[in-house]
This record gives C-alpha cells, structure tokens and sequence, in this order.
C-alpha cells in the first residue's frame, strides 16, 4: 500500500541524536521499543518516550521546526515515515460529522 511505500526501520545507537533542535520536520518516528528520551526546549524536564507512539506529528503537521531534542539512551530500533507521506496517507483526522457523532454516543446524559 501507498502508507508504507516508503518507510522505513533503522537502528538508532546509544548516544545518537534522532532530531536536534531547529531541525525541519521530514519525518515521523515510531520507537519500536523503549531507549529514546525527549529533551525539551524551554526548562522543561527530559522524559522517555514510549514504544509504538508516533513522535513529530505535531512538527509535520505546522511543518513547524522541531523545538526538542531526541536522544538514544540505548540502542532502539524506529520506523521512520516521510512527512509528507505521513500527512498524506496516515494522517486521518475527523470530519467535524464524525467528532460530533463519536461525543453524543460518549458523553452520557444525567
């Protein structure tokens, strides 16, 4: 299919930097286990990222400059998706009849 036509999984070794501040938002990292860890920009405290969680799709998205860094504390493996393809083939936000539909039957009437 079209999603994966070019992804990729490369092997991010311990010490790597996987983004760096100011970097444009090419791609969308999906760690397929644990050993990456996000150094915020602005004071705020460094904190792992889970496995399977997409990181950068808020930079894809804006096609903002990334504001953080990622770093390998260990050896970890992650799929990269192109931005533009992600945007494309992966991105599926609701239409606004989908959202409304999804709260009424969520929110339950007292």
């Amino acid at each position: 299919p079209t999603a994966f036509s070019e992804v990729c999984r490369v092997t991010i070794l311990a010490g790597e930097v996987l983004v760096a501040p100011g970097s444009p938002p090419s791609f969308v990292y999906v760690p397929t286990g644990s050993g990456l860890v996000v150094r915020p920009d602005g004071g705020y405290a460094p904190s792992p990222l889970p496995p399977w969680v997409p990181v950068g799709t808020t930079g894809v998205i804006r096609r903002a400059e990334r504001n953080s860094e990622i770093v390998a504390e260990r050896e970890v493996a992650v799929i990269m998706i192109p931005g533009e393809l992600y945007a494309r083939a992966w991105l599926r936000p609701l239409r606004v009849d989908e959202l409304a539909g999804r709260l009424r039957s969520a929110v339950v009437t007292a």
